[in-house]
């Protein structure tokens, strides 16, 4: 306190002084300050020293984490703050400025430090949106502090869509009035990053130059995702810079997918030019029917454990057959609209069948990494390492001793890449790297090992399924291998298509008609001779993050897969399998993803996670059906006791409200008619979620729940929770709780 006096007083006997007439100036004729800032409380950010402002030209709004909840008819010291701005100030720019090692942002990512602070949980609420995306979005591998500044950029971005639901920003955003602006400041360097509305990140503040935040003429409109598109404008300035975007994404997920597809065509015991093939059809075909506008399709590594198994018994052949009739199935599921109930599977099984793939994606290359062939099974792998391991070792360097060293060049190139690259290339992908480092090595060196067989001609390497093949599907084996491969195919598709509309504020999703697109999409890869397709989200963060706006950006990426097989081969067999393999060790890695038992646990408890664990160990220890059958039966398990117990939903409008009334117990059963009847609900109206009446819900629909929460939320709903009975079950406090914390 006694260098606070200190201040005061040098304030008064130097300071004040020489600036006295501009205090008795602001005196007389009041504040006119040019912006309102919006900063964390912070000591160490200083918004009048970082911006080297005057007294009357910055109006401050600080609060712990930068935040601007949602507009709501509650009045808080933040709306208020931007209400007075705008209307009394006439202020015409925003900042929300975050900054690095951000103590909320810890909170977010350590939700146990808040346990003693309840009031400071509560407020934080209002920033779990960024939380959620950089779970959902970044590498899981993320070291603590770069995590941390992930969610206080993100964060950033969602308090401007936040501050949009504010009627006086929403009305001055409407006739151009005033601009928003997002900013990040790096307390360790003194450097401050703007959020770029056109390319959807932050880029560095340039001197004497203005910042092309989301504030310029384009960039307001783009940036401006929450409002109707009437106001976002129509001109050809606007439509370039939609092509620009999508043609800069296209390319980087083209650069993403080409080792992908390389890579899970060897790990599926085939032929890279399937994989190939199938990144084409996905691209192209699926991209251009597709119900995702920005989800990326291609061959995806969790069904690569299946398709090695049925090549290794049936031939590769037999795949065509099979991939027709799973396309059929899609094509029948999206005509009949239960593209839903592939959403009611339980998460727990989801991700345990994703981690199970990813062990065995893993125990098989790493067999590859040392330039052997890796067995069908998970037990089989692990016996055979050390086969693999003897042939190390000899009286000369062995050739499988210089794979597994150009492998590990190319594992290491990748994971420095992705742990300490420039900002400059931060869309640069870390299997790129990995793959390039591991190519000029072989080529430059000559070394023996083997490299990626590819066809002269891709038309070459087209196989069209015989009348002898569709003879063969009435075997037991190949009937079960086709359903699995349609339901698994479907569900992950439909998950990354629910992840992705989270990471954009662009158009949602229409699941139905993403399965038709992905069943006319298999039904092809069929037709020629290729593996089977997903929706990736691998690829489809990718697209996002490269600032892709519409679909033209999957489709050009399947033209530059095409384009470079036909002109380019010779490039793409210089590539070492071993690279391959380290590309999918790290894909493998990324399909456990840990962070989803977490997440079950913090928020359901044991049984799921039991459940993930039980699916987990059956995929690897038996194979991928039982441990997705047992997984299911545990599922249905632990709801039988509530099943008698019908879910009655009631909707009602009353002053403009909508109001979902919620009886009985809600199990995975129920999850078509919840979607159903949330995401038929119109838009900008507030919602009151009435759980009063509830009995039970299980953790497949609470997620259900959670996810439409999380999205409306962001958009700018309003949405009201109302809790159950304290005497109902014991789980229904916590996740009412949770969805409170989600709405506020």
């Amino acid at each position: 306190m006694g260098d606070l006096l200190k201040g005061i007083s040098s304030f008064r006997g130097a300071v004040f002084p020489s600036h006295s007439a501009l205090y008795r100036k602001l005196a007389r004729e009041g504040q006119q300050p040019h912006a309102l800032m919006i900063s964390c409380a912070d000591s160490r950010v200083m918004p009048e020293t970082i911006t080297q402002s005057g007294p009357g030209d910055l109006f401050v709004c600080r609060n712990a984490g930068n935040i601007v909840p949602p507009f709501s008819t509650l009045n808080g010291g933040v709306s208020s703050a931007i209400e007075y701005a705008i209307l009394a100030l006439g202020v015409s720019d925003i900042v929300v400025c975050g900054h690095s090692d951000c103590g909320a942002m810890k909170g977010l990512c350590h939700p146990e430090m808040l346990v003693p602070m309840p009031n400071v949980a509560a407020w934080l609420r209002h920033s779990h949106a960024a939380y959620s995306i950089v779970c959902q979005a970044y590498p899981d591998d993320l070291s603590e502090g770069d995590r941390v500044r992930a969610v206080a950029m993100e964060n950033v971005v969602v308090q401007l869509d936040h501050l949009k639901t504010h009627p006086s920003v929403a009305a001055k955003l409407a006739t151009n009035e005033i601009t928003l602006h997002g900013w990040f400041f790096d307390i360790g360097t003194g450097e401050v990053q703007v959020y770029d509305g056109v390319l959807a990140r932050f880029t560095e503040v340039q001197e004497g130059s203005r910042c092309r935040s989301p504030s310029q003429d384009e960039a307001i409109r783009m940036s401006c995702r929450g409002l109707p598109q009437r106001l976002q404008g129509s001109s050809a300035m606007t439509n370039s810079g939609s092509v620009s975007r999508d043609l800069a994404s296209s390319l980087v997920v083209f650069l993403v997918a080409i080792p992908l597809c390389l890579g899970i065509a060897i790990a599926s015991g085939v032929p890279v030019a399937m994989g190939l093939i199938s990144g084409i059809v996905g691209g192209i075909v699926v991209g251009l029917l597709a119900g995702s506008p920005l989800q990326v399709s291609g061959p995806a590594a969790g069904l690569a454990v299946i398709v090695f198994g049925f090549v290794e018994e049936y031939g590769v052949a037999m795949l065509g057959p099979v991939l027709l009739i799973v396309g059929l199935l899609q094509i029948a599921a999206g005509f009949l609209q239960i593209g839903s109930w592939f959403r009611a599977i339980s998460p727990a099984v989801v991700h345990g069948m994703l981690a199970g793939i990813g062990i065995l994606i893993i125990l098989g290359q790493i067999h590859v990494l040392m330039g052997a062939k890796p067995a069908a099974g998970g037990i089989e792998n692990v016996t055979a390492i050390e086969e693999s391991v003897s042939r190390l070792t000899g009286t000369n360097v062995t050739n499988e001793a210089v794979a597994l060293l150009v492998g590990l060049i190319a594992l290491l190139a990748m994971v420095c890449w992705e742990k300490f690259r420039p900002k400059s290339l931060s869309l640069v992908p870390g299997a790129l790297v990995g793959v390039a480092a591991a190519t000029m090595l072989t080529t430059t060196l000559e070394l023996p090992i083997a490299r990626v067989d590819v066809p002269a001609s891709l038309v070459d390497s087209i196989s069209f399924p015989t009348a002898g093949n569709f003879a063969q599907l009435v075997q037991p084996g190949i009937i079960l291998t086709t359903l699995m491969i349609a339901v698994i195919a479907s569900a992950e598709t439909l998950l990354s298509a629910a992840a992705v509309d989270r990471m954009h504020d662009g158009e949602r999703t229409r699941f139905n008609k993403e399965l038709f697109a992905q069943g006319v999409g298999n039904g092809l890869c069929g037709l020629l001779g290729a593996l089977p397709i997903t929706g990736v989200i691998v690829r489809s963060s990718a697209n996002i993050q490269a600032g892709a706006r519409t679909r033209t950006s999957a489709i050009l990426h399947g033209v530059w897969i095409l384009a470079l097989v036909a002109l380019l081969p010779g490039v793409l067999g210089m590539v070492p399998l071993t690279a391959l393999a380290a590309v999918l060790l790290v894909t493998g890695w990324r399909l456990i993803s840990l962070h989803h038992v977490r997440h079950l646990f913090q928020h359901h408890g044991l049984v799921p996670v039991g459940i993930w664990a039980v699916t987990v160990a059956m995929v690897v220890l038996q194979d991928l059906l039982v441990g997705v059958a047992l997984g299911l039966a545990l599922s249905i398990l632990e709801i039988l006791p509530y099943l008698r117990r019908k879910l009655v939903i009631r909707h009602a409008e009353i002053d403009d409200e909508i109001h979902i009334r919620l009886r009985g117990a809600v199990t995975c059963k129920d999850v078509p008619a919840l979607l159903s009847t949330f995401e038929g609900l119109p838009d900008g109206r507030k919602v009151n979620i009435i759980g009063k009446h509830l009995f039970y819900m299980d953790h497949t629909s609470a997620e259900t729940i959670s996810e439409w929460l999380r999205r409306e939320t962001k958009s700018g709903r309003i949405v009201e929770i109302h809790p159950p009975r304290a005497a109902r079950h014991p789980r229904l406090k916590p996740l009412f709780d949770r969805f409170s914390a989600e709405a506020a």
